[in-house]
């Protein structure tokens, strides 16, 4: 693969227009809004997540069913879980379905209160218990009482059917464990232990054991059979509210009073481990049917989701405003229900809730099938050579297309529908007009079947394949084939245009993937695929990755820049045939031969979900292109559609039903649920409800801002393309601030994809980060805003934060380079560049050093044609080889380096200006010295260099006009003269206007020739009434030759020398002033030596001074006193004062050399930022392109000797550190990993050793209790 790898597989620029929007929406000029609203619509966001749980409303994650009006006491699901149960302080039993949550009906009798429920195993019957001491067993098909039990001295406070539907266990508040037999509905046998209160039992999955948890924290288990205690488990003395087997029947959970959930192990007896909660009491828990989770809850209104394989705590739910005294798994795992003393139930759903939509075919045998690109339609080729449009949200929408002669093999839409192309087994290309439904033309070429066709970006360029091995490319606006690829030995298989439409990637049989280069009609490169056959071949949305699936069932993503592998994703069985990146380019969507459709998360390299199987092998998919819809079809006609943004029309809260609405007001401080009948309203940061709305409205109005994205506050809880699972999760714990137990930053919420990241950016939350950093887990992509979490923790001000991200960025380019996860991170920087500038990180200029690499891994030889260093601005992010050199001439190494992101190139725009400004405002002076802001400003200096030599011009013609003046006093040349300082003046004022007066007077320059001008038209004035002010035109003269000295600026050899000039003044000002007290001093003395006058210019300046210069003439040495005058003057002004003013220039010349690339640098943006605050008033246009700079590959910029301290520096920088000091560390970096590895390992040994010895401390302590219950016994016996 060569010298053509391009940025040219980069799209024509995914159009600039949304990203010129958002950046102006926050910055109309060089200064920052104060209200933020990107950051406003992010912090609502979080408040928002955090508000939820007490608004109760409806989400992907959770319902609440609502009907009882005091706390609910039990609840209890049917067999299938499609049925549940609930009983609260009151007479009524309430049947609730499931899938509709909805009320189902309700059963009632004559108590006073229901106590507790449980569904008998066959789903037919329905045990209650309440406060009249009657157990009833309610018959579900009639709704009316079966039988009862009427043999109690107690309220049964617990009941439980046996699996086997047999039994029913029941406790009361006392110490009998009775047992119902079901068939006989009689008393079977009661188990007591010594007086002691049971307060939970759990039927083992057998049927043949039964737990109960005493008050002693004695469980004991009890065999129904023989009637007997079958065993003991003991060993930790808190009470024991709750029990659950696992249904391999190995494990029995136990939950206390003091917190403590504990896992036994019912083989050995023996304790397995201890999970510490903080509900203050476990009231209630409940294993999954596959005993990896377990959830339980307290009387802190929190339920807790573990993790027994990690042995942690999951997840938390918040939703419940009060404690929770029931929890259970559904019987398939998928979701949890619950029920609280806030008289709700709610559902927690723990699987993927996405909707689904099918069509099937209803007749004929398809052949091919494809799906328009708005997921509205889709096509199919029938087996009586005809084709079938279908409407897929509208059966009575179908057209039948007719006009082969064989099969239709293959079939695709234009990507804005308005065509529809057909191959087929007659060796013909068909063009449909959608709209129409009518045949536009045919093309004829191909000598035998069409099997694979593909549209470019704009529809107008289609590329078919044959299996004549051939692809031919036509010209839909002409009608005509552009040219013919013959040099295939196999079958066409895949064929995909790049989104600008100049490269075509093509697969086939034969093991390679070929790129082709349309404009050029040539071969760039190829790619081997290992000895498997490529059927399915995509480009990312930003071109600078190429995905394909193969005969392997593996899907391989590679890099084009780099030239390499990126990474593959294993999954499917058999082929993949389909694939389509998701609009962001974060997710792939892959179809197989296996007849399942995954999708991928790229960020993380692996598989978020599958969609429900389809009937066929999958031959399309395809994303929305809003990225909410997944259209999927298989090659037996089936289309599905997979609703990965779920629409909510409807939200509920505890007191609105049906909402409509929901909006913030107030600057989203408050959010406001509206229905049919009533309005209500609710502060975000608190939860509680406004109790005036209309003074709140009218008090604090929304600031009317418009902006292109806003939060949809019904998208937060939904997952999209992530698996369901891990989303609840971070969900959950990010709205109970439970942020140091969030397992991934990567997660995104909200229709505006805000990461975990960026929450935590927002929140300063840099431990946090660190953590996932260190792992290196986090990965930096933007929002839908285009901003990545360091945008966020700018405007927040979390210096520590954003310096953690720029280090993290910094290192990881420097080590992986622009890898697919480095490439979504620096996306963010075509919005967020302006900000880290500004925010002048200490890392920033070790970051800017990095992200300026070169295009391809290796140099390339080429004659260029133009001069060395070549720069080009581009919408394509890669430069192919003939776009910077040629094959042919005297050949030298090149290579093209470039910016990976898109950069502001509009002279005079506001993006433009404001990066300029940043540059100069950062405090982070070092970033000078990187090529990638000498090559920006360079770029732009080229843009604007007539500009710069036409202000020089008029400098310089100012002071000619002035001096033809002052020796001619010709009218003509005062009027040349009053209008070059007119037109002077109109610029500054321009500058003063655009940058504000305050900012344009804090310049001493502009002071400067503010007095310039007036003293030159005051002169004018003067010389035309023939008045003359030798001292004015002296200062005036001054004035005009110190400005036109900045017009050496505009060239690089003087503007050296100019900034030099300005540097020795500065450094010397200090020392001036010692120096006058000293040459006054001695002409003091002088004067009185050789009895003067002091106050006259000679005694006391001339004298003294001359000695520097060797004017020795004023001193004669006549007299002792004359003597020691003329020795001080000579020894203090000639030796010492002289030496050091030479001192001071030699120190002050070695700074400039340290510092010289960042003065000129520094120079040339002052100067631009001038002029492009100039164009800026004809209204110049944003434009967002990539920047490319060729360059010789071994030869450095600017080889001239610069000077003692910078061959220093660069000897320390470049040889010391490069090939003395990092061999040295590299040779030993493994062997510290390696030591890092022991210590972790020794770390994890002893936080075991911590664990057992802490297990020790309990099991002592419990002893210990044992021990002195029985002194206790004792000693009253």
């Amino acid at each position: 693969m060569s010298d053509q790898l391009t940025e040219n597989f980069l799209p024509n620029t995914q159009k600039t227009d949304q990203f010129v929007t958002m950046g102006l929406r926050t910055k109309k000029s060089i200064k920052t809004p104060q209200i933020d609203q990107d950051l406003e619509e992010l912090k609502k966001s979080l408040n928002y997540i955090q508000l939820e749980s007490k608004l109760g409303l409806d989400t992907q994650f959770v319902t609440t069913l609502r009907g009882h009006q005091k706390s609910i006491c039990s609840v209890s699901l049917n067999s299938d879980g499609t049925k549940l149960a609930s009983v609260s302080s009151d007479s009524i039993i309430k049947i609730w379905d499931i899938n509709s949550k909805t009320e189902d009906f309700t059963l009632t009798s004559n108590c006073d209160c229901f106590l507790a429920v449980s569904f008998s195993p066959d789903d037919k019957f329905l045990a209650s218990s309440s406060n009249d001491l009657l157990i009833r067993i309610w018959n579900l098909s009639t709704k009316q009482e079966e039988f009862t039990f009427s043999e109690q001295t107690n309220e049964v406070v617990k009941l439980e059917y046996s699996p086997n539907g047999l039994f029913l266990a029941t406790i009361s508040n006392d110490s009998f464990l009775k047992i119902w037999n079901i068939t006989s509905r009689s008393l079977e046998y009661e188990f007591s232990y010594e007086e002691n209160i049971i307060y939970s039992i759990s039927f083992n999955p057998n049927s043949n054991i039964i737990a109960g948890g005493y008050v002693d924290g004695i469980i004991k288990l009890w065999n129904i059979s023989e009637l007997k205690e079958e065993f003991t488990l003991s060993g930790n003395p808190n009470l024991v509210l709750c029990l659950s087997f696992s249904q391999d029947n190995r494990i029995l959970a136990s939950g206390t009073i003091e917190n403590e959930i504990i896992i036994w192990n019912l083989q050995n007896k023996t304790q397995d481990f201890t999970l510490k909660s903080y509900h203050l009491g476990i009231f209630t828990l409940n294993l999954s049917s596959d005993s990896k989770y377990l959830v339980s809850s307290g009387p802190n209104s929190i339920i807790s989701l573990w993790n027994l394989k990690e042995k942690n705590e999951e997840c938390s739910f918040i939703g419940h405003s009060e404690g929770v005294f029931f929890t259970s798994f559904s019987p398939d795992g998928n979701f949890i229900v619950s029920g609280s003393a806030d008289k709700t139930i709610k559902i927690w759903y723990l699987n993927n809730q996405k909707s689904y939509i099918t069509k099937t075919p209803n007749s004929g045998l398809v052949n091919s099938i494809c799906l328009s690109s708005d997921c509205k339609h889709f096509a199919q080729g029938l087996n009586d050579f005809t084709i079938r449009i279908l409407d897929f949200y509208n059966d009575d929408n179908q057209w039948i297309l007719s006009g082969h002669d064989n099969i239709v093999r293959f079939l695709v839409f234009s990507p804005d529908n308005k065509l529809l192309a057909s191959g087929s087994e007659d060796k013909s290309i068909k063009i449909w007009d959608f709209s129409s439904k009518k045949e536009e033309f045919t093309l004829l070429g191909h000598n035998n079947g069409v099997c694979c066709l593909c549209f470019n970006q704009d529809g107008k360029v289609l590329a078919s394949g044959c299996d004549d091995f051939v692809v031919k490319i036509w010209d839909l606006t002409e009608k005509i084939e552009i040219f013919t690829i013959g040099e295939y030995t196999s079958v066409i298989s895949c064929m995909n245009f790049n989104s600008d439409g100049k490269f075509l990637a093509i697969g086939a049989y034969d093991n390679f993937i070929k790129i082709w280069n349309i404009e050029s009609k040539s071969e760039e490169f190829k790619i081997q695929t290992n000895g498997s056959e490529v059927k399915a071949i995509i480009f990312s949305p930003d071109g600078r990755f190429l995905a394909f699936g193969n005969s392997d069932g593996n899907i391989i993503l590679w890099n084009i820049p780099q030239e390499k592998e990126e990474f593959t994703l294993v999954g499917h069985s058999e082929t993949v045939r389909a694939l389509d990146f998701s609009p962001d380019g974060k997710f792939i969507a892959s179809g197989s031969y296996d007849s399942y459709v995954k999708i991928w998360n790229l960020v993380e390299k692996r598989e978020e979900f599958t969609i429900e199987k389809l009937s066929k092998w999958i031959q399309n998919v395809k994303f929305s292109k809003d990225g909410r819809v997944l259209m999927t079809g298989d090659v037996g006609g089936m289309v599905k559609i997979c609703k990965l943004f779920e629409e909510s029309n409807e939200c509920t809260s505890s007191s609105i039903t049906n909402s409509k609405n929901i909006r913030f007001i107030s600057d989203n401080r408050a959010v406001v649920f509206t229905n049919d009948l009533e309005v209500k309203a609710y502060y975000l940061t608190t939860g509680e409800e406004v109790k005036v709305l209309s003074s709140l409205e009218t008090s604090a109005p929304t600031t009317q801002i418009k902006k292109l994205k806003q939060l949809d506050p019904l998208s937060c809880a939904k997952s999209g393309c992530q698996n369901y699972f891990n989303v609840l999760k971070v969900y959950s714990l990010l709205q109970g601030k439970l942020y140091d137990k969030i397992k991934s930053l990567n997660i995104t919420l909200t229709n505006l994809n805000f990461s975990i990241a960026h929450f935590m950016a927002m929140l300063g939350q840099d431990i946090i980060i660190e953590k996932f950093i260190k792992s290196k887990e986090l990965v930096i992509f933007p929002d839908a805003l285009g901003h990545s979490p360091i945008y966020y923790s700018i405007k927040n001000k979390h210096q520590r934060t954003t310096d953690i991200f720029i280090n993290y960025l910094n290192e990881i380019i420097e080590n992986e380079g622009f890898n697919f996860n480095n490439s979504l991170s620096l996306k963010t920087f075509e919005i967020d560049l302006i900000l880290i500038i500004s925010n002048s990180s200490p890392q920033l200029d070790s970051l800017l050093s990095v992200i300026w690499q070169p295009q391809g891994s290796y140099v390339q030889f080429g004659d260029p044609i133009e001069e060395l260093p070549m720069k080009k601005v581009t919408e394509n992010s890669m430069l192919i080889f003939k776009d910077y050199a040629l094959n042919e001439g005297d050949l030298i190494p090149i290579i093209v380096k470039q910016s990976p992101f898109r950069l502001p190139c509009g002279i005079g725009s506001d993006m433009s200006k404001q990066l300029i400004n940043a540059i100069l405002e950062s405090k982070n002076k070092d970033i000078y010295r990187t090529e990638f802001i000498q090559n920006l400003i360079n770029l732009k200096w080229e843009k604007v260099i007539f500009w710069v030599y036409f202000y020089t011009f008029l400098l310089w013609a100012n002071i000619i006009a002035l001096f033809l003046v002052l020796t001619t006093h010709d009218f003509i040349y005062l009027i040349i003269l009053l209008i070059i300082n007119i037109i002077l003046m109109l610029w500054e004022g321009f500058q003063a206007s655009i940058s504000g007066w305050g900012n344009y007077f804090s310049s001493l320059t502009n002071h400067i020739d503010l007095i310039r001008f007036f003293t030159t038209i005051v002169y004018g004035i003067l010389l035309v009434l023939e008045e003359e002010f030798i001292i004015l035109t002296w200062i005036m003269m001054a004035l005009n030759l110190i400005r036109g000295l900045t017009g050496f600026r505009a060239f690089g050899n003087t503007r050296y020398f100019i900034r030099l000039l300005q540097m020795c003044f500065i450094k010397m000002k200090d020392f001036l002033i010692i120096f006058i007290y000293s040459t006054l001093s001695l002409g003091l003395m002088y004067s009185i030596s050789y009895n003067e006058d002091p106050s006259t210019y000679n005694s006391i300046w001339s004298s003294p001074f001359g000695l520097i210069v060797g004017k020795t003439d004023p001193f004669y040495e006549s007299n002792f006193i004359q003597i020691v005058t003329y020795i001080l003057a000579v020894t203090i002004n000639m030796i010492i004062m002289l030496n050091l003013i030479i001192s001071i220039l030699g120190d002050a010349f070695d700074e400039f050399q340290l510092n010289a690339e960042i003065l000129n640098f520094s120079e040339m943006a002052e100067m631009i930022l001038e002029i492009e605050q100039i164009l800026s008033l004809w209204g110049m246009t944003e434009e967002f392109k990539y920047f490319h700079v060729c360059v010789h590959a071994y030869e450095s910029l600017g080889s001239d000797w610069k000077g003692k301290m910078i061959d220093i520096k660069d000897f320390i920088r470049d040889k010391f550190l490069n090939e003395d000091l990092k061999p040295m560390f590299n040779e030993n970096k493994e062997e510290i990993r390696n030591t890092n590895a022991k210590v972790d390992e020794l770390d994890k040994k002893i936080s075991g050793v911590d664990e057992k010895v802490k297990d020790l401390e309990g099991k002592i302590n419990s002893i210990q209790g044992s021990v002195e219950k029985i002194l206790d016994i004792l000693s009253n016996k």
